[in-house]
Formats: structure tokens, C-alpha cells, sequence
């Protein structure tokens, strides 16, 4: 069938409000500039995924700002932590999920934010403001997409990845490990909250 005809509708299963963050690394060098050279254009080097940011969003936020930004891309989670994992020094700025900050930060590859310098901040919804190593760029939500001619009745539990019963061998997961065990850990009933390495093995 071709594709402007399959009939495909979303199922309305928020499966995680997954907070998009900005993370501050290291010290920004316009600090260490010469007051001689504080109007000189200084360079912003963000790690992002790529084809990520609008380039008009770009352009307007350069031109604000006096601003350059370099960017660094990276084709995977696990390819950003090698990146990082390396010392990439000259990134200012990356782009994660919330659920990474605490080991980033564990691991000493991103900075507590100094709120002081960070007066936008209080244009941010109240409930993403107490993360201390990162600020919220963007949130959303990820849903099942079924094919109505091939599935009459509307999926409305994530057991279905546990007995998917018909169809058996016709069920994909994104390929992140974060989605899929989020996915099986619902499904299980397990307490997202509060998942235990215990709770984890019995997960995958």
C-alpha cells in the first residue's frame, strides 16, 4: 500500500515527559577576555544533535547577542559520552535529557549553573527550575502509532510490548535504551521514580 494511503493513527500514551536540557560546561571564556576585547565577537561551542536547531533561531540568537556558534555534533547518546568522555574541552554548551544530569555530573563532565548569571531563568516553568546543572530548553512526551487496518482496537496499555499476542513479530521500539526500558518498566507497573538496580534486572 503506498505510503499516502496507509491510515495511521497515535495512541495518546504519554510514555515520558522527557525534559530536554541545555547544560552549561565549564567557564565561559568572555570572562577571561581582556577588557580591551570585550566587544570582540565571542565563539559559543554547543554539542548537539544534528539538524537540530532552526538556523533562523540561530541567526536571530547571534545577531542578539554578538555571538558565533560553533557546533559539534554528535550521532548518539553513547557517541556524545565518548565526546565528553574525553575531555572535549572547548564545548560550552550540550545537549542532553534530564535523567543524564546527575551522572554528568557525578562524572565531573558539566558545571554547576550559577543562577546569578542566569536571569532568563525566571521565564522557566516553576517545576523545571530546581535543576542545578542544567536549564530546560524543551519537554515532550512519546506515543504508540498503530496501523488501523492492521490493529481495529486502539492499543491503551503499554503490556502490549509484554503479550503482544497477534502481533507477534509486527512490534518495534525506538531503538534508545532509556524508551525501551521506560516502556517495559510501565508495563511491569514498576514505580519509574523509583527503580532499583533489582527492579532494573527484572526490566530487561
Amino acid at each position: 500500500m503506498p505510503n499516502n494511503q496507509t491510515p495511521f493513527s497515535l495512541c495518546p500514551i504519554v510514555l515520558l515527559a522527557s525534559l530536554i536540557m541545555i547544560m552549561l560546561i565549564g567557564n565561559a571564556q568572555a570572562g577571561e577576555q581582556k577588557a580591551s576585547e570585550q566587544n570582540r565577537q565571542q565563539v559559543l561551542h554547543l554539542l548537539t544533535w544534528p539538524d537540530y536547531m532552526d538556523d533562523a533561531i540561530i541567526k536571530a540568537f547571534e545577531a542578539l547577542h554578538n555571538v558565533s556558534i560553533n557546533f559539534s555534533h554528535f550521532e548518539s547518546e553513547e557517541h556524545r559520552e565518548r565526546l565528553l568522555s574525553q575531555g572535549q574541552n572547548h564545548i560550552d554548551l550540550v545537549l542532553l535529557s534530564e535523567p543524564f544530569l546527575p551522572i554528568y555530573s557525578a562524572l565531573g563532565w558539566i558545571d554547576r549553573l550559577d543562577p546569578e548569571k542566569l536571569p532568563a531563568k525566571r521565564h522557566i516553568d516553576p517545576r523545571w527550575r530546581a535543576q542545578t546543572h542544567g536549564v530546560g530548553y524543551m519537554w515532550g512526551v512519546t506515543g504508540l502509532a498503530y496501523r488501523k487496518d492492521k490493529v481495529p482496537v486502539a492499543p491503551n496499555s503499554w503490556t502490549l510490548f509484554h503479550a503482544p499476542g497477534d502481533l507477534k513479530g509486527d512490534v518495534a521500539l525506538y531503538d534508545d535504551p532509556m524508551e525501551v526500558t521506560t516502556a517495559f518498566a510501565i508495563a511491569g507497573q514498576f514505580e519509574l521514580a523509583h527503580l532499583t538496580p533489582v527492579d532494573l534486572t527484572e526490566v530487561v
